[in-house]
């Protein structure tokens, strides 16, 4: 180190305002606190504490590791007199937090309760204040269990947008389908809505898993070849009936379905049992 580095060290440590040699980590964050933040400034603190070493040498014998710093009057100042250093359950109570909640035939302050149960004191506070005549102890101190309710406008919502997810994408299979094919498609999500699936199947009259059904297979999805179809009735179809022999297939198909939902006729058929149906 040369002598004009030296020089300036010496002259910084002879400042009148160096504090290199004490600058206690956790004192200097106590005095930055009330010297340099809002909170503390809009508090004060008296003249002799304006100075870091003053302060310093006022408190340093009183410190030890994990105690804060407190003014034992609010209304006053931070000062020599009137600041003292307190663990965390002593600062509660001077601060006037001498709530006492009794669980379990415990009964605590607020803060031992949030430091035995690991719990935000903030928190517990919040529902204290705001639930302490509605609530039972135990939920004051663990909360609530939420739940969300849905009200009937948010089940409109999502059933509508199922609807409309499951309908756009119904379009673009069918318009794929008819790209791939080079045929004409016309259908948009109106004409589904009105047209399509919100009506019964042409064949069997369910209303289930409903699409399109085309007239013509020759020709692509359009609005004057398209008719409401189950999904069942379509596979069935296919290229293999016209639409008026579908139509008789369809009265099978609707009578089947009906008979399975009747328990006793549902048991016939998982027996394989022979069952006569007529078609008039």
């Amino acid at each position: 180190m040369n002598n004009r580095s030296e020089s300036l060290i010496k002259s910084w440590k002879n400042r009148p305002n160096y504090i290199g040699d004490i600058k206690h980590p956790k004192l200097y964050n106590i005095w930055r606190s009330f010297m340099f933040t809002k909170k503390g400034q809009e508090i004060g603190c008296s003249e002799e504490w304006k100075d870091y070493r003053t302060f310093y040498n006022d408190i340093k014998d009183l410190y030890s590791e994990g105690l804060r710093l407190i003014r034992k009057d609010k209304n006053l100042n931070f000062n020599k007199d009137n600041c003292v250093f307190v663990s965390d359950i002593e600062s509660a109570n001077l601060k006037g937090n001498n709530i006492l909640l009794t669980y379990k035939e415990e009964t605590k302050t607020l803060l031992e309760w949030s430091i035995d149960l690991n719990i935000s004191l903030k928190g517990l506070r919040i529902r204290y204040h705001r639930y302490k005549d509605i609530l039972p102890i135990d939920q004051i101190l663990f909360g609530r269990i939420k739940t969300k309710k849905r009200n009937i406008t948010d089940y409109k919502l999502l059933e509508y947008q199922q609807q409309k997810n499951k309908i756009s994408k119904m379009l673009s299979s069918y318009k794929v389908k008819d790209n791939n094919k080079r045929l004409e498609f016309d259908l948009d999500y109106d004409f589904m809505i009105n047209n399509i699936v919100s009506k019964n199947c042409i064949y069997c009259n369910n209303n289930l898993n409903i699409g399109c059904d085309r007239i013509d297979n020759n020709i692509g999805h359009i609005k004057t070849n398209v008719v409401p179809c189950c999904y069942i009735c379509n596979i069935v179809r296919s290229n293999n009936f016209t639409i008026e022999e579908m139509k008789l297939l369809g009265k099978v198909i609707e009578e089947i379905r009906i008979n399975k939902s009747n328990p006793i006729l549902k048991e016939t058929f998982d027996k394989g049992e022979e069952i006569i149906i007529e078609i008039v």
